[in-house]
């Protein structure tokens, strides 16, 4: 029996430079780990390879001048609107150099109460007590107003002024606009660079569909400017600051260097060992609440064998659970057949998870009158018959325990809504989309029903509130 599980090990490569082999390097600094610490290579292995050595050893690079060149094609007005850039300096203050040293007016369309990956803008107390929620459109005058003294916590600097400053100091004029509904750009102009990475897609439809020039900063540098680098897919998205007039865009040939480096690995091994490059870790910090989400993708580039969903069972459950009367030996050899005899597919099975019932759950329907006589005060009864001649829906609900619609739970005059009736590309509901938190939580009524069940969705910033579902005890 193994009694070391997965192990993560650092190695350590000389410095990658531009058109360095980073196949060979990555290779030899691989084998001189091995000797110097003794481990050996085993099939399933992963060698993952950050894509900013792959992006600097592929020498895809851009300047500020070769961005200005491809947007001055897409916007000969030299005027543009950007819609939710992120908020940093490291992977956003460089294209909007280039847009501003391009264009002759901007106007930047930013999100609230923070950027895509977590970068706050404002305050979310004052947003809260202010007279503005989430669908508002706020002005660059109300914002000096109202929130112009929020700092980053981490670098204690408003991106509100950083930007301004950096587009002015190329000469250009520029505007700010907060809102969460993209069709707000339009009030400003017809011009529009969408510069959002996951939701890139859905922005850009909702845009053209609206009569929108627009493009996505992925289709930005998705070729080649006067002999520069370029990356086909995604363009400037995934791109890092390098110099102050040069970007590293992200890797493009991650495809070609993992197979590569996979297939010497197995001649030298002997081992089928998995590569991979990786990029943000899709993780979010707790304190600063930013996610590491800035790349397209998590992973641009991989070998065959980690394509595909994880299909592994949660042993605690199943040591909870179906195996809870063993221990010891026993208990190993029965969890190593559970693990070799699992399900192809487990998908919304109980064993891959870790935090549902853990016991089966039975309802039995009940009413008013299947409570023991004595239990239940008789101005009850007389209540739920007076209730029956004076609204039978209510009744059949209250104290027969039946479905009832929204009409007849706690709210009387609720409209009830159903999610796929919302009309999500409409400006009032598109920021609807955005920021809801499910809530799981108790009614204590005040008629014969004594608690009631609910589920709702809620936007604090918004001050909305939608009850989804409600079942009454």
């Amino acid at each position: 029996m193994r009694n070391v599980g997965t192990v993560v090990r650092g190695i350590r490569t000389p410095i990658i430079k531009e058109n360095d082999n980073l196949e060979d390097i990555v290779i030899e600094s691989l084998m001189r780990a091995k000797e110097e610490e003794g481990f050996e290579f085993r099939d399933k292995d992963v060698v993952a390879i950050t894509e900013a050595v792959v992006g600097i050893s592929e020498g895809n690079y851009v300047t500020v001048d070769d961005i200005g060149v491809d947007l001055l094609e897409k916007y000969p007005e030299k005027e543009v609107g950007l819609v939710f850039p992120i908020l940093s300096r490291n992977r956003f203050s460089m294209i909007l150099k280039a847009v501003a040293r391009a264009m002759n007016k901007i106007t930047i369309l930013l999100s609230f109460p923070a950027d895509e990956v977590g970068n706050g803008i404002l305050d979310e107390e004052k947003l809260l007590n202010s007279k503005f929620n989430l669908s508002s459109m706020i002005s660059e005058k109300e914002y000096m107003e109202n929130f112009k003294d929020f700092k980053h916590p981490f670098t204690g600097i408003n991106m509100v002024e950083f930007y301004k400053e950096l587009v002015n100091s190329e000469n250009c004029e520029v505007e700010f606009v907060f809102s969460n509904n993209p069709l707000d750009i339009l009030k400003y102009t017809n011009n529009v660079l969408n510069c959002d990475i996951h939701t890139r897609l859905h922005t850009k439809k909702l845009l053209k569909d609206n009569n929108a020039n627009v493009y996505g900063l992925y289709e930005v540098m998705n070729k080649p400017v006067n002999g520069s680098g370029c990356n086909p897919t995604y363009g400037l998205l995934g791109s890092n600051k390098s110099t102050e007039e040069r970007l590293k865009l992200f890797p493009k040939t991650g495809d070609i260097l993992v197979n590569n480096i996979q297939k010497k690995l197995k001649e030298i091994t002997g081992k089928t060992i998995e590569v991979m490059v990786y990029g943000d870790g899709a993780f979010k910090d707790p304190v600063g609440h930013i996610w590491e989400l800035a790349d397209p993708v998590v992973s641009p580039a991989y070998t065959k064998g980690l394509e595909g969903t994880p299909n592994e069972i949660k042993l605690k459950y199943i040591s909870d659970n179906k195996l809870a009367n063993l221990r010891g030996e026993e208990l190993i050899e029965a969890m190593k057949n559970e693990i070799k005899s699992k399900e192809s597919n487990l998908k919304g099975k109980m064993e891959t998870e870790g935090t549902e019932l853990k016991e089966k759950v039975y309802f039995k329907h009940v009413n008013l009158y299947d409570i023991p006589k004595g239990i239940i005060p008789q101005q009850t009864y007389d209540m739920a018959e007076a209730m029956r001649e004076y609204n039978l829906q209510e009744w059949k609900h209250v104290i027969m325990g039946e479905t009832g619609d929204a009409k007849t739970l706690v709210f009387p005059l609720l409209k009830p809504m159903r999610e796929q009736d919302v009309d999500w590309d409409a400006k009032e509901n598109w920021m609807l989309s955005r920021g809801w938190k499910v809530c799981l939580g108790m009614d204590y009524g005040y008629r014969p029903d004594p608690t009631a069940f609910t589920v709702s969705i809620y936007n604090r910033l918004a001050k909305v509130l939608w009850v989804i579902d409600e079942c009454v005890g």
